[in-house]
């Protein structure tokens, strides 16, 4: 081999390897294991046989990199702070169910101060349901029935999971903090049943860094002003062969856009409401911005 090609290899082996003993974030990655069966007292949850019982404590105890693992049962969530890079992974959406205490939301995600670069927080294969912050402490605490996210800058997926029957102000199911640079990307997933008395019965976006949804089902979602599905304010929507069907609200049965850009591709948009007859409208979509619709179904929309 040549000597030059062997000595950037063996450095770049012993790269690594420093990296893996001085890193704790990369040196210390694991799954922390959580039953409620199990126990939260001196328990790190990294053995499997002994879980601990709570969601919270076990993020407590993660490390950036972990995975909190949950077994196919139902736990119980208030208010938990994420504030670092994790993986809340269950059993599959229809095996692992998270409820929120009631008067709390599921999550609450934060920004890490030691991170370098802007932390990913991924909700995999569980069902996040019965949040409601609608009647929580006045502000934004009334805002996200499943997810807040008030970080100012995070990656947020929700992978093969499902957000149902969750209640808020806005954004029955998640709200961004306004103006934060946040991104989301729902793929796979269902949001069904949310609820918000106010904008966006699902999905509430005021000036974040953007959403976007893969092939995903978002059904049967109701806001009380704006943006049935999803409310969007100087931001960019991307929703991709997924199903936004009897959702309803006030203006934008599925979709409020204010001042953003909406891009609709191969999607089918159905049996939306909007109730209003004096401004805006819009059944399926209501934007003061850009839209494009594409190889896109609209039927039966009012």
């Amino acid at each position: 081999m040549n000597t030059r090609v062997l000595t950037l290899l063996l450095g770049s082996a012993l790269a690594l390897t420093l990296a893996l003993l001085f890193n704790p974030a990369v040196a210390q990655a694991a799954d922390r294991h959580v039953s409620p069966g199990g126990s939260d007292a001196a328990n790190d949850c990294l053995n499997a046989a002994t879980p601990c019982e709570t969601i919270a404590h076990a993020v407590s105890v993660a490390v950036a990199a972990d995975r909190i693992v949950l077994d196919a049962n139902t736990f119980t969530a208030q208010n938990v702070v994420i504030d670092k890079e994790l993986v809340v992974v269950g059993a599959g959406k229809t095996q692992t169910y998270v409820d929120a205490a009631p008067g709390f939301r599921h999550f609450i995600i934060r920004d890490d101060p030691a991170a370098s670069s802007p932390p990913q927080v991924r909700f995999k294969d569980l069902t996040l349901q019965n949040g409601d912050v609608a009647n929580a402490a006045t502000g934004v605490f009334e805002n996200g029935g499943s997810i807040l996210v008030e970080a100012s800058n995070v990656f947020v997926s929700i992978l093969h999971a499902r957000l149902r029957g969750n209640t808020a102000v806005a954004g029955g199911a998640v709200a961004f903090t306004d103006g934060n640079a946040s991104t989301m990307n729902v793929v796979h997933s269902g949001l069904k049943h949310n609820l918000a008395t106010g904008p966006g019965g699902a999905v509430y976006c005021d000036s974040c860094g953007g959403i976007e949804v893969h092939e995903s089902n978002l059904i049967d979602n109701l806001a009380g002003s704006l943006g049935g599905a999803i409310f969007t304010e100087q931001s960019t929507l991307l929703v991709r062969g997924s199903t936004v069907s009897d959702n309803s609200a006030d203006n934008g049965g599925a979709i409020y856009d204010l001042q953003g850009e909406v891009t609709v591709k191969g999607t089918t948009l159905d049996n939306n409401y909007a109730d209003s007859t004096s401004v805006g409208g819009g059944g399926a979509i209501f934007s003061t911005g850009t839209v494009y619709v594409v190889r896109t179904t609209l039927s039966h929309n009012t």
